[in-house]
C-alpha cells in the first residue's frame, strides 16, 4: 500500500494546576485510551505523508486528545508525557506488517524505499510486532568480521537472544571511514544509522531501549554514531581490542566496555574525571553481561544536565537542545570546538545554557523538565529571559513526526539567538 509505505517514512533518519513538585510521570490514562489515540496519530502521520487531507486528520486526533483529557479532570492531558510515549508507540505499531523469520541469524537485504540494505539481524524466536516493542543492538562487527558469523559466534547467550532485536550495519570496506560522519559518501556513522534507519522500519523496537555494540575497530564506529546523536541512544558497548574515543558527549550515555585494553581504562578513568561515572569496565565478559546491561539500562530522555561538542556539522541535536550556526574544524583541538553546556532547574523553572561558538538554540520543553504551568526562565550565556510557553499539541506531534522518534514528546519550543559570552571581568 504505497500510503503506508509513505507513512513508514516518518521514523526513518531523515515526545489541576501543577505545582513546581508534581511530577506527571507515570502514565495516567488506559492503555485502551493509549491505543484509540494512537490510532488517530497514526491516520494523522499517514495525511501528512501523502500531503492529503492533513488538517481533517488532525482534527480527530484533536477531538480524541480532548475526549481523553476529560478523564484527567484537572490535569492537563499534555502534560502526561509518559503517556504520549505510549500513544505515539501504539502510532508505530499500526505500520508493520508481515511475518520476519525468526529465531536464527539472517542475512538479509532489507528494503528502505528503494534501497536494499545489507544486514544480518536476529529476531526473539517469539517475537511478535503486537508483543512489542523490543530493545535493539545495533551491533559493528570488528574489521575483517562477516556480520552473520560475528553473530553466530560472538553473541549467543539465551537471555540476550530471547529478549532483544540484534541488527548489524554494512560497514565500508575503507575502515579509516568509520570515524567519521559524511551523507553524501560512505562513512562509518552514516552506515550504522542507515541500519538504525531500517531496523525501525521493518522490527518493532523500543526507542527508550537502543544500543550501539561495537567490537574492535567497530567500537570507533559506534561511539562515532553516539557522539553524534546522543539524543537517540541508551548506551554504548565495546568489546574486544578496542581503539581509544573521545567521553565528552557521553554525559547522558552509559558505556560497558568489555575489554583488557588500555583504551578501554583510559576512557573509563576520561569518564570518572568528566563526573560522569557511567561507566563499566569489565577486562573479561560476554553476551550475558550485555543482556544485564539491557536490562537495566534505559535511555535518558530528559536529563537535568546536558554537555555537548558537536562531532561534525551535521550533528546538531541533543536530548532537548538543538544547536545551529557552528563550524567544526577538525584541525582543531577538541578545546577549541564548538560546545554547549546545558542545565535545567524544575524547582526554579530555570533553563541555562552556556554555548561557544554557537550562534543560535532551539530548546525542547515538556513537563518533565519544567513546570509549563509556570513562566520559564531561560539564562543564556548570562543573559536572562522570562516565557510562558503554552503546550501545543500540534508540535508535540509534528516534532515525533519529523524527528522519527517515539520514544521522546516536547510541547513546547523556545528558538533563540545566543547572545556573545561574557568576557573576563564583565
Amino acid at each position: 500500500m504505497q500510503s503506508k509505505a509513505l507513512f513508514r517514512s516518518w521514523f526513518v533518519i531523515g515526545a489541576i494546576v501543577l505545582s513546581a513538585s508534581t511530577l506527571p510521570l507515570e502514565q495516567k490514562l488506559r492503555d485502551a485510551d493509549h491505543k484509540k489515540i494512537g490510532k488517530k496519530i497514526a491516520a494523522y502521520y499517514e495525511a501528512k505523508a501523502e500531503k492529503k487531507g492533513i488538517q481533517a486528520a488532525f482534527l480527530k486526533v484533536s477531538q480524541s486528545i480532548d475526549k481523553a483529557q476529560k478523564k484527567l479532570k484537572q490535569l492537563p492531558i499534555l502534560a502526561c508525557v509518559e503517556d504520549w510515549e505510549r500513544a505515539l508507540w501504539y502510532a508505530q505499531q499500526t505500520t508493520y506488517s508481515g511475518r520476519p523469520k525468526t529465531g536464527r541469524v539472517v542475512l538479509a537485504k532489507l528494503d528502505s524505499y528503494g534501497d536494499k540494505i545489507k544486514t544480518a539481524y536476529h529476531l526473539p524466536s517469539k517475537y511478535s510486532s503486537k508483543k512489542g516493542p523490543y530493545p535493539l543492538v545495533l551491533v559493528i562487527p570488528d574489521a575483517g568480521e562477516e556480520a552473520d558469523s560475528h553473530l553466530e559466534g560472538q553473541w549467543i547467550d539465551a537471555a540476550l537472544l530471547n529478549e532483544a532485536i540484534l541488527v548489524t550495519a554494512d560497514m565500508p570496506s575503507d575502515t579509516s571511514s568509520w570515524e567519521k560522519f559524511f551523507i553524501d559518501k560512505e562513512s562509518g556513522v552514516w552506515s550504522v544509522m542507515k541500519a538504525f534507519g531500517v531496523a525501525k522500519l521493518h522490527f518493532a523496537i523500543d526507542m527508550n531501549k537502543v544500543f550501539l555494540a561495537g567490537s574492535g575497530k567497530g567500537f570507533v564506529a559506534a561511539a562515532a554514531t553516539a557522539a553524534s546523536f546522543p539524543q537517540l541512544f541508551a548506551g554504548v558497548i565495546g568489546r574486544g581490542e578496542i581503539p581509544q574515543m573521545d567521553a565528552t558527549n557521553f554525559r547522558n550515555l552509559p558505556t560497558l566496555l568489555l575489554s583488557p585494553a588500555q583504551a578501554a581504562k583510559d576512557f573509563e578513568a576520561e569518564v570518572r574525571r568528566l563526573g560522569y561515572d557511567n561507566c563499566t569496565l569489565k577486562a573479561e565478559g560476554g553476551p550475558g553481561d550485555v543482556a544485564a546491561f539491557i536490562d537495566e539500562t534505559v535511555r535518558n530522555s530528559y536529563p537535568e544536565e546536558i554537555t555537548f561538542s558537536p562531532y561534525c556539522d551535521h550533528s546538531r541535536a541533543t536530548q532537548w537542545v538543538v544547536v545551529d550556526g557552528f563550524e567544526v574544524d577538525t584541525s582543531k583541538g577538541l578545546e577549541d570546538q564548538p560546545r554547549l553546556d546545558a542545565k535545567v532547574d524544575r524547582s526554579s523553572n530555570t533553563v541555562t545554557i552556556d554555548a561557544k561558538d554557537i550562534s543560535k538554540v532551539i530548546v525542547y520543553l515538556n513537563d518533565s523538565l519544567v513546570d509549563m504551568e509556570r513562566p520559564v526562565k531561560f539564562l543564556i550565556n548570562g543573559t536572562s529571559h522570562e516565557e510562558l510557553l503554552p503546550r501545543n499539541k500540534r508540535m508535540m506531534l509534528d516534532y515525533a513526526f519529523n524527528s522519527g522518534d517515539w520514544g521522546r514528546i516536547f510541547t513546547a519550543s523556545l528558538e533563540r539567538e545566543v547572545p556573545a559570552r561574557p568576557t573576563s571581568g564583565e
